[in-house]
């Protein structure tokens, strides 16, 4: 089952998308949930978590929020999200646009839970190492400084 989450630039976008989704998949395989106030439900349901951008996001939070679930991520290599996605989990990124690549992506995640459990931890481990709001504000504050004096 496909859970789309979020929103389009545009309702004809949108529309177009899902028309073009569900005549692809069996019916009833695809689902449009808009921007709930609390996603973690959604991706806690989920087997992995795609962030197709295809504009320079400065910082992908969806990417960390997916990470932090124990989820691996498949995103778009633009703006910030191959800072997020480093390391080992760089093989989870495709460039922007390339709908082929993304399948690929997602054929090859397929089953990562049985292959590979241990990507689970790495993924939570990501965020806990690297984002938390201690380590983001430190780093803030240290750029700040440095910017003015």
């Amino acid at each position: 089952e496909l859970l789309v989450v979020g929103e389009f630039v545009t309702t004809v976008e949108r529309e177009a998308a899902l028309a073009k989704l569900q005549a692809m998949a069996p019916k009833g395989s695809v689902r449009f949930l808009g921007t709930p106030p609390d996603t973690a439900p959604a991706l806690h349901a989920a087997d992995v978590a795609v962030v197709p951008s295809v504009y320079e996001e400065p910082f992908g939070r969806t990417v960390i929020e997916g990470l932090a679930t124990g989820r691996p991520v498949i995103a778009s290599r633009t703006g910030g999200i191959p800072e997020i996605l480093a390391g080992p989990l760089d093989r989870f990124l495709f460039e922007k646009g390339d709908a082929r690549a993304l399948a690929d992506q997602l054929r090859a995640a397929m089953g990562w839970q049985q292959r590979e459990p241990e990507l689970a931890p790495l993924c939570r481990a990501r965020v806990t190492d690297n984002f938390t709001l201690k380590r983001m504000v430190d780093g803030v504050e240290t750029n700040l400084v440095r910017a003015v004096g």
